[in-house]
């Protein structure tokens, strides 16, 4: 299980320039139904994403903000200044991170702990919170104070209105403190607030990967632990510390197709929801020499296609496409020549499987592997779960010992969800778990399981 931090309140879209904006932040599990009991230190700090030119990331200002622990501080507002250097015109956005480092920390070396968390360390016992950014916040002007029609008045008339104004005055302050005593003092209005979020990972060939959320409810718009865990997973596999280690037999089987496929891999990952494996994957094949040419199509409902696509561009993995012809993206280049195309495609369990699935209407050019990833959590999908599932795994054109296997992460949330693997077998699916994944917390841990049909 891993721990997110995000905004109960966000940030508004704009503020003026000298101000302060006000949040709520909150530290919960990923589908937000459960809060941290734990007391998590939080620090804060400020990026200019517009302009960009003359930015430099390295010296960004990290402060501590709050320690957040429920109940007292689960609906607390903060105000939080404005950066000094802030000017009209501008856009900046605030990140909030787990402030683990010392006090004696320089500001640079908060920062260089507190913004580069590298994908890899997701597979380890920590780090037990992620870090969250709002989008950016344009920076107005001031507005002008509305003054009424100047009228001359008497020297009396003049100073028997400022004393009735001095006295009004003093009264509002007043009134205004008792109220804010009693904690009932009304929060000022700031406008529209954002609807968006960005987490961020450092990979360890240099570059960052990035992930848009939507603060809304919908679960298609968010990182849940087992794509997370999976990501981390791979990328540890294929290109980290694990990737010149021995493994389980199923798990080697896996990492040979990855890595050394005969010919054009093809990838399909069910229940894709942001994109997040599927960029994670695109990310660590890219650089790998022993295939010419990878395709990775991640699939969802169509009410997830737009943001997943978003995150493929935002990735560098993207180009615009007509949309009759659904978001499909560039491939990424490596040295050796090779490439990673990923798209976005429709995928809906309740319907029969779609024409491309197979490329060029031909049932012989299958998806190697199959990829998923907390696609358990609602139990009534099973039925139409498992007749995907079979339909992918027992393609009709492939004979005995060519057919795709199944990568499936899984974080148990009910015990009634260990159902699926009796309703597999009972279709000739076998799995077998050979790894997991413990993240920050023993509880909630990912069980990485592979399998199929005749794999075991």
């Amino acid at each position: 299980m891993y721990w997110y931090i995000s905004f109960l309140r966000p940030p508004p879209i704009s503020a003026q320039v000298g101000g302060s904006i006000t949040i709520t932040p909150q530290v919960a599990n990923d589908l937000r139904t459960e809060l941290r009991y734990e007391a998590t230190d939080i620090a804060y700090a400020w990026q200019r994403v517009y302009p960009t030119e003359g930015r430099s990331d390295q010296s960004l200002a990290v402060e501590h903000l709050t320690t957040f622990l429920p109940p007292s501080s689960t609906y607390r507002s903060l105000s939080i200044p404005l950066p000094e250097s802030a000017k009209p015109g501008e856009r900046w956005r605030l990140g909030l991170f787990p402030d683990i480092v010392s006090e004696s920390s320089t500001s640079t070396s908060r920062a260089q702990v507190a913004l580069a968390r590298d994908l890899l360390e997701y597979t380890g016992e920590g780090p037990s919170v992620l870090s969250v950014w709002s989008e950016g916040i344009e920076i107005t002007r001031p507005q002008p104070a509305v003054l009424g029609p100047v009228r001359r008045v008497g020297s009396d008339a003049k100073a028997n209105a400022n004393a009735s104004a001095n006295a009004k005055g003093k009264k509002a302050v007043e009134e205004d403190g008792k109220s804010k005593s009693k904690g009932k003092g009304k929060e000022k209005d700031e406008g529209p607030k954002q609807g968006r979020i960005l987490r961020e990972w450092s990979l360890d060939d240099g570059g960052m990967m990035a992930i848009v959320e939507q603060t809304s409810f919908d679960l298609d718009k968010k990182i849940w632990d087992s794509g997370l865990a999976l990501s981390s997973w791979l990328w540890r596999h294929l290109r980290g510390d694990g990737a010149s280690s021995k493994h389980d037999p199923l798990t080697e089987r896996v990492l040979r197709v990855l890595r050394h496929h005969q010919g054009p891999l093809r990838l399909l990952e069910l229940g894709s929801g942001t994109g997040l494996v599927s960029i994670g994957l695109a990310r660590a094949l890219r650089g790998l020499t022993e295939h010419v040419q990878t395709t990775i199509t991640a699939t969802d409902l169509d009410s997830a296609i737009g943001l997943m696509a978003e995150n493929f561009a935002l990735n560098d993995l993207g180009e615009d496409r007509p949309e009759d012809e659904g978001p499909s993206l560039s491939p990424l280049p490596s040295a050796s020549g090779s490439s990673v195309t990923v798209r976005a495609r429709v995928l809906d369990w309740e319907q029969p499987l779609p024409s491309w699935v197979s490329l060029e209407a031909d049932q012989s050019i299958w998806p190697d592997l199959i990829i998923a990833a907390d696609v358990t959590y609602n139990t009534a999908s099973f039925p139409a779960l498992l007749g995907t599932l079979s339909a992918l795994l027992d393609p009709p054109a492939l004979p005995r010992g060519e057919r795709p296997m199944l990568l499936l992460a899984y974080k148990q949330r009910d015990p009634g969800e260990r159902e699926l693997w009796s309703m597999l077998e009972e279709k000739g699916i076998t799995l077998r778990q050979v790894d997991e994944v413990r993240g920050a917390e023993e509880d909630g841990k990912v069980e990485i399981w592979v399998g199929g049909r005749d794999v075991i």
